[in-house]
């Protein structure tokens, strides 16, 4: 009675709750009959960019082995075919967001194959084709990612402070050259960015950057054919009285 479902396809049943598409974004109801809404809370501005008039064809697929649920959206006010995946993680509360050729798909739905789950998507009219969405590429193409914190902020009126160095701590399996930057204040486009090249294994790269600043928000961006894995950033600072 609260909140209707806008396409049939979108309806995804989990242990954990069901979930569905509706005008405003996607709607998880946990087991006690409490309805959420991830993309107010966390992608108005993703949610805001949709084509709403594809609203009726959206579909989505849970994903058990990782804990989440994908929606197949349509990116941009005239798009007419997919080509924006949302995945969210329900039980960390997180989104991942993917564009590319891998999920340029029509039609999704998971199934069992020698006892393990497998996610399967099919292609528009002319593919012909169903594929497994597995793999460390997109189609073969390395997958440009990034990850980007929330903006830090400091809550003490007049005080700034001063970032005086960015420790990344890494545990990759293939050198692979990553990239660090980070906005200050209100910037909306990167204030600085470095190229970073830790090895495999452990490892724990500095970068010294010294800028005062009111707020910070840092992000991370690759293009590797390997899997990432990034333990940590670390943040040192001062923080002083502005003049």
């Amino acid at each position: 009675r609260q909140e209707g479902c806008t396409s049939h396809r979108s309806l995804v049943l989990t242990p954990h709750g069901v979930f569905w598409w509706s005008k405003a974004g996607l709607v998880f109801m946990n087991e006690d009959y409490e309805l959420d809404y991830p993309m107010v809370r966390k992608l108005q501005t993703t949610l805001d960019a949709l084509n709403r008039g594809q609203d009726s064809v959206v579909h989505g697929v849970w994903d058990p082995r990782q804990k989440k649920v994908r929606y197949f959206l349509f990116n941009g006010a005239s798009q007419t075919t997919v080509n924006l995946a949302v995945d969210y993680y329900y039980e960390e509360d997180a989104f991942l967001l993917h564009t590319g050729a891998g999920i340029q798909m029509a039609a999704s739905g998971m199934i069992l194959r020698s006892g393990a789950p497998k996610i399967y998507v099919g292609g528009y009219a002319g593919t012909n084709y169903a594929y497994e969405q597995t793999g460390a590429t997109d189609d073969g193409t390395a997958i440009a990612s990034f990850v980007e914190t929330k903006r830090e902020a400091i809550h003490s009126g007049a005080a700034k402070k001063i970032a005086r160095t960015i420790t990344v701590s890494t545990n990759l399996t293939t050198a692979e050259t990553i990239t660090y930057g980070y906005y200050i204040d209100n910037d909306t486009t990167m204030t600085a960015s470095h190229a970073l090249t830790p090895g495999t294994g452990g490892a724990e790269t500095r970068v010294g950057i010294n800028r005062l600043h009111r707020k910070i928000k840092h992000r991370i961006s690759d293009s590797a054919t390997t899997r990432t894995r990034i333990y940590g950033i670390i943040h040192d600072g001062d923080v002083v009285k502005a003049a």
